[in-house]
């Protein structure tokens, strides 16, 4: 009987050998579960974390956009006001030098003058002179009389557009 017992012994030892390494591995099991999910809760709050960072820049620079809004409207009702205040701007004035042409071959020229490099201080730059000519080297002649009488330079000269004939 002692052999039985023995044998016995021994089977139950390696029976609850057997068993502490099934419990040991359905442990390592959960364990390895148990970390994997709590990595994953981990990547997930720092996922929400960081739309939360995005979230709270996005409020922010729309507070500000709004903000600049509210100030550039501001802004720009002033200016109208003052605009409004001021009334409309000054036409263009053209200096005519004649109602009408000399003859029937000369046509309208519009010239614009500059002041010379070397021109005395004080000298006012006159508004465009409408004068009459039959061709551009003429109008360029006449136009170039007029500055020198203005201490001026012929800047351009062009043929008006809107003359008919």
């Amino acid at each position: 009987m002692s052999g039985a017992v023995w044998l016995g012994l021994a089977l139950a030892a390696g029976w609850f050998t057997w068993l502490l390494r099934r419990f040991q591995l359905y442990w390592d099991t959960g364990q390895g579960r148990i970390m994997t999910l709590g990595q994953s809760l981990r990547q997930a709050e720092r996922a929400v974390a960081d739309e939360k960072r995005r979230w709270e820049t996005l409020s922010n620079q729309i507070k500000s956009a709004r903000s600049q809004l509210e100030k550039v409207q501001r802004d720009e009702q002033e200016l109208r006001q003052k605009l409004a205040a001021q009334g409309p701007t000054p036409t263009v004035e053209i200096v005519v030098t004649a109602e009408f042409p000399a003859s029937s071959s000369e046509s309208p020229w519009v010239a614009n003058m500059v002041p010379r490099v070397n021109a005395p201080a004080g000298i006012v730059v006159p508004p465009p002179i409408l004068l009459w000519a039959p061709d551009h080297p003429s109008a360029q002649a006449r136009a170039k009389r007029i500055a020198d009488e203005t201490h001026c330079t012929v800047n351009d000269i062009r043929r008006l557009q809107q003359a008919r004939r």
